[in-house]
């Protein structure tokens, strides 16, 4: 992280991350009148109010009060405090007392499946490339158009698990890609590859952790 930010910049910089870690209809507040929150965003269908703290020491008991004051101001569900740094002992208490979430370090907690999802979409990119420059190597020769056409798919459809960032059209995507590598697959088997169905177990997998994965994030737009 740059040295020299100013507080308005860092709202800006918690706004992207909280986009990326699937929040919504995200809205930095006005710098002055703010009510003690910087950031209003939502999530599961849930209201976040969050003030942003960029700061060189701990952040005390006064921002956990502002982030609670200012979340019922703006009839948020749920009061954060995100800072760069760490938080007092007092300010922790006072958090537990009030139902604050504090995040610290400058990052925003993720949910289970955004890490899977992207772990899998890694993973079929990995196997993706090195497959289709193997492809070559492998026996028999005349389903090596088929076998290229296999392994890049698995390449497109993790790419689009890796990308995603919260959006469902990305995830169907993805399982669009994965639909088609199955029938490629099963196209090498029939042609002679007996090897082929090995993969498809593993293109099974990819494909029912998107479509979830998808499912949910439109499942949330829609409730928000």
């Amino acid at each position: 992280m740059k040295k020299h930010m100013d507080g308005h910049e860092y709202e800006y910089r918690c706004a992207k991350m909280l986009k990326r870690k699937g929040f919504s209809k995200i809205k930095v507040t006005r710098a002055s009148g703010d009510q003690g929150i910087d950031i209003l965003a939502y999530k599961k269908g849930k209201k976040y109010g969050i003030q942003c703290k960029y700061y060189s020491r701990p952040v005390g008991n006064k921002a956990v009060q502002e982030a609670f004051t200012g979340a019922k101001f703006y009839d948020c569900d749920v009061a954060v405090v995100l800072t760069n740094n760490t938080f007092t002992s007092s300010a922790q208490n006072l958090a537990k007392k009030t139902d604050v979430l504090l995040w610290e370090g400058g990052t925003v907690p993720g949910d289970a499946g955004f890490r899977i999802t992207k772990w899998t979409g890694a993973f079929m990119c990995i196997t993706g490339l090195l497959g289709f420059f193997a492809s070559g190597q492998m026996m028999p020769v005349k389903t090596l158009e088929l076998r290229q056409i296999c392994f890049l798919l698995l390449f497109m459809g993790g790419g689009l698990n890796v990308l995603e960032c919260g959006f469902a059209f990305m995830e169907f995507a993805a399982c669009t890609f994965y639909a088609a590598a199955s029938v490629v697959c099963i196209l090498m088997e029939t042609a002679g590859e007996r090897n082929a169905h090995n993969a498809l177990g593993m293109i099974a997998a990819a494909f029912g952790i998107s479509l979830i994965r998808g499912i949910k994030l439109w499942k949330r737009k829609r409730k928000m």
